[in-house]
């Protein structure tokens, strides 16, 4: 028989501190791109200290791949290839909407898909 474990209070506060570094990086990822995304940019978005950014990430590319981890899994067969370098840098970044062939789009944004990119939230 397999026991639960539940977290404790301290648990939930560090997994919860971790997701508020991760959302800040990447709204400012979003919004202001990659030559904006320094740690104390990402501290000052969160509200957390520099100390509890070291907690949870060892430097900035340790962030960067957990956020890359983060991304849902797309075939990439079923993805139109971009047509300018906007149009790629939208789809990495989340700006835009991406299309699959078959018509329904991958919104940017927390990896919701549907069949009309107008209602994609952000």
């Amino acid at each position: 028989m397999e026991e639960k474990t539940e977290l404790s209070r301290q648990q939930k506060k560090s997994q919860e501190t971790k997701e508020k570094i991760f959302q800040a990086a990447k709204r400012i990822l979003q919004k202001k791109g990659y030559e904006e995304l320094s740690i104390k940019n990402i501290c000052e978005e969160a509200g957390v200290s520099n100390g509890s950014f070291y907690h949870h990430f060892k430097t900035k590319d340790d962030l960067l791949s957990y956020y890359i981890e983060d991304q849902p899994t797309i075939n990439p067969d079923l993805l139109e290839t971009p047509k300018d370098v906007e149009g790629a840098k939208q789809g990495i970044i989340g700006g835009a909407p991406v299309p699959y062939r078959d018509g329904s789009v991958l919104c940017g944004e927390g990896g919701q898909s549907g069949s009309d990119p107008a209602q994609c939230q952000y």
